[in-house]
């Protein structure tokens, strides 16, 4: 093979330009000096047999169908959603097919509302290259497609178009035009969704809580619902679905949650639901417990007393919300048709997809509570009577194995497994269970079990329903309570 020099791995703009490229990701200096957009750069593999291509291309035949031309994705939507034989004559593009993936996969079977991520995707998506929702929409969809494909040439194509979102993200916030900042709340939601899926590190969990606060820091800048005009529908369902993300994450990573955003939560109030105000009451009192752990994380207080009887306050909150919750909240319990090892043998039925993620968030935030308790009852060095403190740890330890319990009663729910007949594959119902599953793994006195079980569960989610970021907390999640339990 004859030698035509050293293999140029910048990227295309670098390469026209004949400068030095320093190839950072997700965009190189030089085209961030001069705004442009990144295209990415070569792969040292693909370039091997470069100057052959042309005669690789002649050599090549022409697909026979769309099967053979597009194997992987075609692996992919069927993996998803469930999906009609294309006639091979027609050209389908590689975005065409991603759209489908993504719709595929945000549509969520057996629920009257669906969930609350799809109640304000577009209809319609724009088909102007220059449109930032229409790059972050594509780059979400290729980080899908990577993470069920495992096709790194996937996740080479959702960075760029990541990188893409990011800059015509940047050009839409330096506009002072205030009517825009729905449209761009929707697309730092959608970023953060690319996290999700292209999760490749630990780091990239930092990223989703990071994209959440800035779309928090940005309605608060720009003081969106101050304004004397109502909000829309289409507005208020963008807010509720910041607030349960970032509340969620916040929660997890005992963060405290913006003064501004509490106070949104009140002034919507008026235009919500009825349901939508039982779930914003809930929303509420988690959002005051993340507020609470942020504070005893920082300034840990000495006295028992002082510690406790603000969770015990929080728990007593969120008890009475369950209670007072109308009939059409309620689930049933309903018994499987098949058994799975160390599977439970029930599941709860909900009346709608919303309604169970609101129980399961609960449940979530009282395992945190107990366990917040405790371990400070294991640990601090109280002066009060041993047989309080004892009564203490006993009612904790089993609240949180009922909760535990409850939670997993909720997974074949989502994940569409009630029966041996359940066809259907589960796409962002996995999503919301990575989280509960996570807090289920960490519960000290739930049934070892059980604790695998859960971890088990949540590594199917992450090799076969593509969330690599359940992939990353099982794998976090592994080494030493395993190994200390398995030897006892």
């Amino acid at each position: 093979m004859p030698y035509y020099g050293k293999i140029s791995l910048a990227c295309s703009l670098c390469r026209t330009r004949k400068i030095k490229c320093d190839q950072l990701r997700p965009s190189c200096s030089q085209c961030l000096r001069i705004s442009a957009t990144c295209t990415g750069y070569r792969d040292p593999k693909s370039t091997v047999f470069r100057h052959y291509s042309y005669i690789t291309e002649k050599r090549k035949p022409l697909p026979e169908s769309f099967e053979s031309a597009d194997s992987d994705i075609e692996m992919a939507l069927k993996s998803v959603t469930k999906s009609h034989r294309l006639d091979g004559s027609l050209s389908i593009s590689t975005n065409d097919l991603v759209t489908s993936l993504f719709y595929g996969y945000f549509t969520v079977g057996g629920s009257p509302t669906g969930h609350l991520f799809t109640s304000w995707l577009p209809k319609n998506i724009p088909n102007t290259d220059n449109d930032a929702s229409l790059a972050a929409f594509r780059a979400t969809g290729y980080a899908l497609l990577f993470a069920i494909t495992k096709s790194q040439d996937q996740l080479a194509m959702a960075r760029q178009k990541y990188s893409k979102a990011l800059y015509l993200t940047r050009q839409a916030l330096e506009s002072p035009d205030t009517s825009q900042t729905c449209w761009i709340v929707r697309i730092i939601l959608l970023l953060s969704l690319f996290e999700t899926f292209a999760c490749t590190s630990y780091a990239s969990l930092l990223m989703v809580h990071q994209h959440f606060a800035g779309a928090a820091a940005l309605l608060r800048t720009q003081d969106l619902y101050n304004k004397e005009n109502p909000l829309s529908k289409d507005e208020l369902q963008v807010f509720l679905l910041l607030r349960r993300r970032l509340v969620a994450t916040s929660l997890m990573r005992k963060m405290p949650i913006a003064t501004a955003v509490i106070r949104w939560s009140e002034a919507v109030k008026k235009i919500m639901t009825p349901d939508e105000l039982w779930s914003s009451e809930l929303w509420d009192g988690i959002a005051q417990l993340a507020n609470l752990q942020a504070k005893l994380a920082t300034n840990q207080p000495a006295n028992y007393a002082n510690y406790i009887q603000p969770l015990e306050q929080q728990d007593r909150h969120l008890s009475t919300w369950a209670n007072r919750l109308p009939q059409s909240w309620r689930y049933e319990i309903r018994s499987r048709q098949f058994k799975d090892e160390d599977y439970p043998t029930y599941y709860y039925k909900y009346i709608d997809y919303n309604v169970a993620l609101d129980w399961t968030h609960y449940r979530v935030a009282r395992c945190i509570i107990h366990h917040t308790i405790l371990k400070f009852s294991q640990t601090a060095d109280v002066t009060i009577p041993s047989s309080i403190l004892s009564n203490q740890i006993v009612n904790s330890e089993r609240i949180i194995q009922s909760l535990c319990d409850d939670i997993c009663a909720t997974v074949p729910y989502f994940l569409r497994q009630t029966d041996q007949s359940s066809s259907s594959k589960p796409g962002i119902d996995a999503l919301d269970l990575v989280w509960p599953l996570h807090m289920t793994v960490n519960m000290d006195c739930a049934p070892l079990s059980q604790r695998l079980w859960a971890q088990g569960k949540l590594q199917e989610i992450g090799e076969t329903m593509g969330i690599s970021l359940a992939s990353q907390l099982a794998a976090v999640l592994k080494p030493a309570w395993l190994q200390v339990n398995a030897n006892r």
